[in-house]
């Protein structure tokens, strides 16, 4: 479960075999034996649509602007944004904070402007609920954007950073 793009996780060089699903931008779209489920990317974009046009607007906003290195709309499902310089983070999220239709959050250089119904921590109850018995989840993860996931999972693994954040008691830090 990552919040790369489907490109990003395709040039991942893993082991032959070692997964059967993974969910690829940030919870929106399922790959299962290679092929992208459909009806998972299509409930999801539906959540996507809702915010297209103010994401449209940032983009055209942002676009061109020398601070950043990368403005793009990923897989049809969220803005995301990459500042030239680390500096220039704070004042892009000092800006951008106070949208409140989107999620902004920050890692490192890179800046995320989520619909809020797509976050990693509804793909992980979607997918364990189609699972027959239900599944114990083991989640990891290491940024604000992880702690939707982190929260539902039976056990989170997170860094020391996080801990003050996540409310989820079954945690190894």
């Amino acid at each position: 479960l990552t919040t790369r793009s489907v490109a990003q996780f395709e040039r991942i060089q893993l082991p032959e075999g070692c997964y059967s699903r993974a969910i690829t931008t940030n919870g929106a779209i399922l790959i299962e034996k290679g092929i992208q489920n459909e009806k998972w990317r299509m409930s999801e974009k539906h959540y996507a649509d809702e915010v297209m046009p103010l994401m449209e607007k940032l983009r055209a906003e942002l676009d061109g602007n020398e601070k950043l290195n990368v403005v793009r709309i990923v897989d049809e499902m969220y803005l995301y944004i990459s500042c030239a310089k680390p500096e220039y983070v704070g004042e892009f999220m000092d800006r951008y904070s106070s949208v409140r239709e989107l999620d902004v959050m920050a890692s490192g250089r890179k800046i995320y402007f989520l619909p809020p119904r797509i976050n990693k921590g509804s793909a992980l109850r979607r997918l364990a609920a189609r699972e027959e018995p239900r599944i114990f989840t083991v989640a990891a993860g290491d940024s604000t954007i992880d702690l939707p996931m982190l929260e539902y999972a039976d056990h989170a693994i997170i860094p020391g950073k996080l801990e003050k954040l996540l409310k989820n008691p079954n945690r190894s830090v």
